[in-house]
């Protein structure tokens, strides 16, 4: 990949402060929509032969999306920098707590009020949760548990991870004073430590599932990395990727998908979260960008795409609020759903998955619009 060196970065006047990067909610719409399918499957009771295939292949649809999730995470915050025209990392030169406080202040809010709508959802509905009075309820409050320690609610592991991630970025800047080579070593480096304990550890160590997956910054720290570095070569690109970006990309993942194929085809045992995801998440990333800018232009005048581009990047949008609440109500309403609705099995899977569809639609947007108006109650109490 081109190296470039972030102090070197100026603010071209064709670069509007306020441009709006349309695919990239698209990207993380379609994204969310996958990992929401995925848990569906994932939590169906009883579930079927198509359920478990569904399971199976959405589990690797929902693994892709999280990747894509960071990767973008590191983007926006290095095309962001760009655009205010940021150039020393250092602690002196540049007001990381202010940076940091400004992160903590979007994550939070949002956050304690998902905690409790979870909760309240746990309560009407009679769910049995962890007691208040285990430490393992307050860490989970706090959103420093990850996956492993987690007793209300699995999804909050990425407030954990993400809240990690920005809590490294000062030091991952400071360190390399912005420079994207050294900072794209210095996060790959991390990445495949990462992954190589993957392999040092035993399967049956809880210190396996925890450097594997879901737990910390390490697991993702590739991948967010990745992203830093693209979102400075977008920026200096004129709102493009460079082709030595592609070149790159293409070429690994050929090898890593020759590599893959020769490992299936073995009948090894291998895990994607083991290596293989930061070699694929390039390519997905770059095959998803293709798919969203191509679609969106060649298909923008039909009124059902454009619709269904509205309502896609809409999701996108909001979908760090659909990560952090939507499997709880899933908890609570399948098992009772399954029990009530007596079909033919295919038919009965699919009434099933329509109406939690439904109701899943209804509680995310219920959430969102309680955010909204607590968010304007705020800013009147300010103002």
């Amino acid at each position: 990949m081109e190296l470039i060196p972030m102090k070197s970065v100026d603010v071209p006047a064709k670069v509007s402060k306020s441009e709006y990067i349309f695919w990239i909610d698209l990207m993380k719409g379609s994204a969310i929509i996958g990992i929401v399918l995925f848990h569906l499957f994932q939590n169906y009771p009883d579930p079927s032969n198509v359920i478990q295939t569904l399971a199976r292949i959405g589990a690797k649809i929902g693994f892709a999306g999280v990747d894509i999730f960071f990767l973008i995470a590191g983007f926006n915050i290095s095309y962001s920098f760009c655009k205010k025209g940021v150039r020393e990392f250092k602690f002196p030169q540049f007001n990381w707590l202010a940076w940091l406080t400004a992160r903590g202040k979007r994550l939070y809010p949002t956050y304690f009020l998902a905690c409790l709508f979870v909760l309240l959802t746990y309560w009407v509905s009679a769910y049995q949760v962890c007691s208040p009075l285990t430490p393992n309820f307050w860490l989970s409050l706090s959103g420093l548990t990850g996956y492993i320690f987690q007793c209300f609610n699995p999804g909050f592991w990425f407030f954990t991870v993400i809240l990690e991630a920005y809590l490294i970025t000062p030091i991952l800047f400071s360190v390399t004073n912005g420079n994207l080579n050294k900072l794209l070593i210095l996060t790959f480096f991390l990445a495949t430590t990462t992954k190589i304990l993957c392999y040092v550890f035993p399967e049956s160590s809880a210190a396996y599932g925890f450097v594997l997956q879901n737990n910390f910054i390490g697991s993702y720290i590739g991948q967010y990395g990745l992203g830093l570095y693209l979102g400075i070569d977008y920026f200096n690109s004129s709102s493009q990727f460079s082709k030595t970006s592609l070149y790159f990309t293409v070429a690994s993942s050929v090898v890593a998908l020759i590599l893959y194929i020769q490992l299936s085809m073995s009948g090894q045992d291998f895990r994607y979260m083991a290596g293989f995801d930061l070699v694929f998440t390039p390519a997905l990333f770059f095959t998803a960008y293709y798919l969203c800018k191509t679609v969106f232009v060649n298909f923008k005048a039909w009124p059902i795409f454009r619709e269904l581009d509205i309502a896609v990047r809409w999701t996108g949008q909001q979908s760090y609020q659909i990560y952090l609440v939507h499997q709880p109500l899933l908890f609570v309403i399948l098992a009772p759903m399954v029990s009530w609705i007596k079909f033919d099995d295919h038919v009965e899977v699919l009434s099933v998955c329509l109406v939690a569809l439904i109701l899943l639609t209804f509680y995310v947007y219920l959430f969102i619009s309680l955010e909204r108006q607590l968010n304007r109650l705020a800013l009147k109490k300010i103002s």
